[in-house]
Parts: structure tokens; C-alpha cells; sequence
């Protein structure tokens, strides 16, 4: 058996026993408990980053049936496998109920309870590794999807082989290091959103002016002034043919420009022709929408790439900053209103650039424009710097669990 490539020591500095291989079955022992007369109304999902979540709390409703009396019925510090294909887990995932005392699942899941001499903490992380998936992959047959679901049987689940310290001590030791870790993950998760709110408490006051910027030399700059966007931004109409070989971008309401690659994990084949042409410092924006809200994102990815027919692209007149503008654009209440009546469409909203052209807004002079654009931007330079931390602590993470467990 293959030896973990980073190892803990007991605290006197000695090594502690090589790694054992057992079985599921051996150290766990399948919950088959059904609720029978409805003690818990309280019906379970699992969320492949929450983990065991109510349903009603992380779909908006209850998907299961009211009468929950033939469910699953788990108990807190038990785990649930959910045999069904998710992003990121690609042969289900495993989760203990950790939030609720009690809860109900459907008979769809397996789940099983750890026996009492057994480390919980370390086999929450476990069951979390690349070498717990690459294990389930073994037993899950090629193509065995069905509407979604993976077919893998009770039986063969609780004969995985599973590759862990043969010492409670050194299992805690790992368990210990990565919740150390997952806190501070948690708290650059915190900082990131701190960093949001304030950004959008000041946008409110700034917006509604309740605050003002001033002149160097303390006297006030014009009121904001009522304009069209016509008057605000051109449309920049460059095209390329099927042959060109520039980067396609997409344009996200989470992550802003793109790479489409990366945007959707794997390579995209489209015919490219037609496509705009999106230099740095342009913005751009999808104008159909499956709901009301359009967001508009200025390309500070590359020098230039190109992105659909459906993104116009476009750049400000001299009488605008465009970060400015796509503040505006994105989080003023009024503009956001301003954009959602003027789509037009039934089913899909349409946003076409003429209409956005029409579409009156106050701002404030240039000058103006420029410290409030400089002052937002910092917030976003801060919440990019964090984001950035916050990624690298959970490659850190990834990382040193592929090498704790093999």
C-alpha cells in the first residue's frame, strides 16, 4: 500500500504505525432506521459545498413529499452518500449531518453511521479527498448514470477499501490541521463578504448623495445632472471572421470577464463569426436575460478577445468614466428599474444598445465621476486581493489533501 507523502509524528518526535487499509463496512454500520410516524418534519438535501442542508432552506422549497413517514431518518453525526452527479463531485458526495439534531432523507441515499471507536473529524475529511472519489470511481461503472443517478449498490459501497492511519492519535492530528485550515478559509470567506457590504453601503449613500465628494479646496461640485446614456456611451462595432484566433470571453455576474474556457471548465466549439471584438477598457454586456437584471463588465482581462453576438460592446463619450457608469449600471436602484422596464420580451428579456441608449440617469460632473470611481475601485482592489487569498488557502487545502491520503 502506498504511503501518504505527508505524515504527523507523535509529539516525542517517533513515527507512528504505517497506514491500514479497511473496508466501510468494517468501521461503519448502514442507518436503515425509516421515519415512521413523521417524527421529524424536517426533510434533508445535500449540497455538495453546504453539505447537509434543510431542503426548504437551500431550494426556496420543499421538494420531498409532505408525508415523509417511509424516509430516511438520520441522526446528527451520521452520513448520508448521495449517488447523484454533481460539479466538483463527479461520483456523488458524502456528507455528516453536522447543523440539526435529526432529519429525513430520501431512501435514495445510503447512509451509514460511524462506529463508536472510530474518529468522526478525520473521516469527515477523508470522505471529502480525491482518494475517497478515486475509490468510488472503482465501483462506479462506466456510463452507469440514470436520469442523473449513479449506479452503485449498498453492498458494493461498504466493501470500499479505505486507506487510513492505523492511530486514533495521528487520525486527530490530521483532523486537527485541516479544521485549522477550514477556519481560515471561514474567515477570509468573512472578510471577502465584510468587504462586499461595505462596498454596497457606500454605494447606497453615494448614490442617493447623501454623501458627496468635494473640491480640493473644500467648495462643493455641481448637483448631478439628469442625461441619456446616448450621450454616455458609443457602440464599438468591430467583427471578426471565422478564422481569428483571439481569446473568446463571456461576461459574469459573479466573476465579470471571463475566459469562456474557464467560465464553463472545458473547451467551447462555436463558429465564431460574426463575433465582437472586446478591447481592454470596453464594456460589454449579455442582452437577453431569463429574468430582469442585466450586468455590464468592463474587459480588464486581456488586451483584447471577443465575445458573442448577443454582448454589444461599447465604450464612454468623453463626458463619462465608464467604471462610473458600470457602477451605475449595475447598482443604482433606480437605473436597475430604469433597465428592467425598458427590456422588452414576455419570456426572455431583451436589452437591445438603442433602447440602453434611451434610458435617462443623473450623474455627476466628470471630475466628480473620477473620485467616486477611484474611491469604489479601491474596494474592489481590496475584495480581489482577499479573493485572491482566499483561493490560495483553499489550493493549499486541496493540495495537502491529495497528499494525506493516498
Amino acid at each position: 500500500m502506498a504511503e501518504p507523502k505527508v505524515r504527523f509524528k507523535r509529539d516525542d518526535g517517533s513515527n507512528y504505525p504505517a497506514w491500514t487499509q479497511v473496508a466501510l463496512g468494517d468501521i461503519a454500520t448502514r442507518v436503515t432506521r425509516r421515519n415512521a410516524n413523521n417524527e421529524t418534519d424536517r426533510p434533508l438535501t445535500i449540497a455538495s459545498i453546504e453539505g447537509l442542508v434543510d431542503q426548504r432552506t437551500y431550494f426556496g422549497k420543499t421538494i420531498a413529499s409532505k408525508d415523509m413517514s417511509g424516509y430516511i431518518l438520520l441522526k446528527n453525526g451520521e452520513y448520508a452518500y448521495n449517488k447523484s452527479y454533481s460539479v466538483g463531485y463527479d461520483y456523488g458526495s458524502i456528507k455528516r449531518l453536522d447543523h440539526y439534531d435529526m432529519g429525513a432523507l430520501s431512501t435514495l441515499y445510503i447512509c451509514f453511521a460511524l462506529n463508536t471507536d472510530q474518529n468522526s473529524d478525520f473521516y469527515n475529511c477523508y470522505f471529502n479527498s480525491l482518494s475517497w472519489y478515486n475509490q468510488m470511481a472503482e465501483i462506479c461503472a462506466e456510463g452507469a448514470r440514470n436520469h442523473g443517478l449513479l449506479n452503485v449498490s449498498p453492498a458494493d459501497f461498504f466493501k470500499i477499501k479505505l486507506s487510513v492511519p492505523s492511530s486514533r492519535g495521528e487520525q486527530q492530528k490530521i483532523a486537527d490541521f485541516l479544521s485549522f485550515i477550514d477556519g481560515v478559509i471561514a474567515a477570509s470567506n468573512e472578510e471577502v463578504a465584510n468587504l462586499e457590504i461595505q462596498k454596497k453601503a457606500a454605494m447606497k449613500k453615494i448614490f442617493s448623495q447623501e454623501v458627496r465628494f468635494k473640491r480640493k479646496d473644500g467648495s462643493d461640485y455641481p448637483e448631478w445632472e439628469e442625461g441619456s446614456f446616448g450621450n454616455l456611451i458609443e457602440i464599438y462595432e468591430k467583427r471578426v471572421d471565422s478564422d481569428c484566433n483571439l481569446p473568446i470571453l463571456t461576461s459574469s455576474k459573479q466573476f465579470g470577464i471571463q475566459y469562456q474556457n474557464d467560465h464553463f471548465s472545458k473547451d467551447q466549439q462555436h463558429d465564431i463569426t460574426g463575433y465582437g471584438v472586446l478591447p481592454r477598457g470596453y464594456c460589454t454586456y449579455r442582452n437577453r436575460s431569463d429574468g430582469t437584471d442585466f450586468t455590464f463588465n468592463i474587459n480588464n482581462l486581456c488586451d483584447i478577445g471577443i465575445v458573442s453576438k448577443f454582448y454589444p460592446v461599447f465604450k464612454a463619450t468623453e463626458r463619462c468614466v465608464l467604471y462610473f457608469l458600470m457602477v451605475l449600471l449595475n447598482n443604482e436602484p433606480t437605473t436597475v428599474k430604469k433597465i428592467s422596464i425598458t427590456a422588452k420580451g414576455t419570456g426572455q428579456k431583451v436589452l437591445s444598445f438603442l433602447d440602453l441608449q434611451k434610458i435617462n440617469v443623473p450623474i455627476p460632473c466628470l471630475e466628480e465621476q473620477r473620485l467616486i470611481s477611484d474611491f469604489l475601485s479601491g474596494f474592489d482592489e481590496a475584495i480581489a486581493a482577499a479573493k485572491k487569498e482566499l483561493e490560495l488557502w483553499k489550493k493549499l487545502k486541496k493540495g495537502l489533501l491529495q497528499q494525506m491520503f493516498v
